[in-house]
């Protein structure tokens, strides 16, 4: 089983609150790496783009460097952006409650 897919037999209130914990952090570590991943490619495109409208000539090793950066960071990007993707699924599933438990069990308004 893969860690995103979640067993729906029954799961104690322990279970969902540990999976929710698991959840919650690998969701973390999906958009920091999404949020560094985008800041590095936007950067890199801004400066390589700047400089060919303004007619700057960069350094060819400051060209391949951005370069190699911003190569480096789509896939990082794409993996993040899948991850992410499949942890909102992950977490949809794991809010809906265990089939047992009777409608409105929770809710004490009255």
């Amino acid at each position: 089983m893969k860690n995103t897919e979640l067993p729906l037999a029954a799961m104690t209130e322990i279970d969902r609150e540990k999976m929710e914990a698991r959840l919650r952090k690998q969701s973390r570590i999906a958009n920091v790496l999404w949020g560094v991943s985008l800041a590095v490619i936007g950067i890199g495109t801004l400066v390589i783009s700047a400089a060919g409208i303004a007619g700057f000539s960069l350094p060819d090793i400051l060209l391949r460097a951005l370069g190699i950066a911003n190569l480096v960071a789509l896939p990082v990007m794409v993996w993040a952006t899948v991850k992410k993707m499949r942890l909102r699924a992950a977490e949809t599933v794991a809010a809906v409650p265990h089939p047992a438990q009777k409608a409105g069990e929770g809710d004490k308004t009255e």
